[in-house]
């Protein structure tokens, strides 16, 4: 029975060993299809496993969550730019005399018509003695001529007169019969001629006056004094301004257009009252109002911050940079809180506050999606079933992650999708939280605000 032991049946009679071979086979056979109906199974289902996975899977959409909340919203546009006086003075000359005098170094403070610095004079007062011998002498050649006129003038007055009285009695002579025609013609002509010599004279009530000529002249040589003598006054530096000295580009015993860097005299600023100016992007221009109300911070500062408003805006836009593809409208912001440590050159950054509401329904901004033309804006708010459904929201101020919403058919607390990597979302589509996300909460900063281009 030994040999027999792997054989699962027996013959009543002995066995051969082909017998003994066929009973093995089959046994081996038998085994084998037990295996493959086993391995079946088992990948079947595995499969039906993995597909009931999937389909739970593809119904549950993973998402990112956020909620409604109620909270104030500040929208705010952040620019930077250079610190200035309120009121920049560059002090220059129109006359490029030596310099003799400085009076100021940089840090004083100085008022307006204040003498900065005093150039060489020298030239001009020869010029403006040349001008006054030249009047002078104008004066008493005039006064000369008019002399001379005078006396002409009275001689012809009274030679006029003497034919006056001649002619008049040649015509009595002729209407006596006296004298004839040709002598009373003779008599009128003489007269006549005498009338034009007095008419050639320049002369009012008897007097003679200069000639239009004359007193051009002299009028001439006076205007040059005057502008000589206004020379004298502009070799006197003046600042135009109150402020403080801020550059002194002028050196001693160089003339006035010779100095560093070719630049002016002197810069006199204002410290007192400062500005900040700065460039706002065309996209964002629209917002901006004067009389906002700005924060303004810079390095310098530390953690201190100034208050200040939206002074002016420029009445039109220029070149942001030399591609000229984007355009920047200037903006000037007074700051109207003193400081004794914020000075002119220095950066500082600009929150210009757009506006703000208390208390307000809001979103994460990411929650916010708009149709292809951006006029119609929704949200995806998650029922409690995790079905989703599109409402339709009217959205208004924004800050870095917040958007005010519109809508009576949200209430704070309620779920809304923020994203969905790859996935579109439909209308009852079913979502599950990602619970990998990251709360928009944790990137909140204290302040938020856009950024101008």
């Amino acid at each position: 029975m030994e040999q027999s032991k792997d054989l699962i049946t027996t013959t009543d009679g002995p066995a051969t060993p082909e017998t003994k071979f066929k009973q093995k086979k089959s046994w081996k056979n038998r085994v084998k299809k037990r295996y493959i109906i086993l391995a079946l199974l088992v990948l079947v289902g595995a499969l039906g496993a993995k597909s009931l996975l999937g389909t739970k899977q593809a119904a549950d959409i993973p998402v990112k969550m956020g909620n409604v909340t109620t909270r104030d919203i500040e929208e705010t546009l952040l620019v930077e730019g250079p610190v200035s006086g309120s009121e920049t003075a560059e002090v220059t000359s129109v006359l490029n005399n030596k310099i003799l005098q400085i009076n100021v170094k940089e840090g004083d403070y100085v008022t307006k018509g204040q003498v900065l610095a005093v150039l060489d004079s020298t030239d001009i007062q020869n010029e403006i003695s040349l001008a006054q011998q030249k009047l002078e002498l104008s004066k008493l050649t005039t006064d000369e001529t008019v002399r001379q006129q005078q006396t002409n003038y009275d001689n012809a007055v009274s030679t006029m007169n003497d034919a006056k009285r001649v002619l008049d009695q040649n015509k009595s002579l002729l209407e006596a019969g006296a004298i004839s025609e040709d002598e009373f013609i003779l008599a009128k002509q003489t007269y006549e001629k005498a009338v034009i010599a007095v008419n050639g004279f320049d002369a009012v009530n008897g007097k003679v006056v200069p000639t239009e000529s004359q007193k051009k002249s002299i009028s001439l040589d006076r205007n040059t004094i005057a502008l000589k003598q206004k020379d004298i006054e502009k070799t006197l530096i003046k600042s135009p301004i109150n402020g403080t000295v801020t550059r002194v580009n002028a050196r001693l015993g160089r003339y006035a257009a010779d100095t560093e860097n070719k630049a002016a005299m002197f810069v006199i600023e204002d410290l007192v009252n400062l500005n900040v100016k700065v460039r706002v992007g065309e996209q964002q221009i629209g917002k901006i109002k004067l009389g906002q109300q700005v924060i303004i911070s810079s390095n310098i500062l530390g953690k201190k911050t100034l208050s200040g408003v939206v002074e002016s805006i420029a009445p039109s836009g220029e070149d942001k940079d030399a591609t000229g593809t984007k355009k920047v409208i200037p903006l000037t912001i007074k700051i109207t809180e003193k400081s004794d440590v914020l000075i002119p050159g220095v950066t500082a950054k600009s929150k210009i506050i757009i506006a703000s509401k208390k208390g307000t329904k809001a979103v994460p901004s990411e929650a916010v999606h708009a149709d292809l033309e951006g006029n119609n804006h929704y949200v995806y708010k998650v029922s409690e079933d995790n079905t989703i459904k599109k409402v339709p929201v009217q959205i208004n101020l924004q800050d870095v992650f917040y958007t005010e919403i519109l809508s009576d058919d949200l209430k704070e607390g309620d779920k809304v999708v923020l994203s969905s990597g790859e996935e579109v979302l439909q209308e009852g589509s079913k979502v599950r939280e990602d619970q990998q996300s990251t709360d928009v909460s944790s990137q909140e900063t204290k302040e938020g605000e856009t950024i101008a281009e």
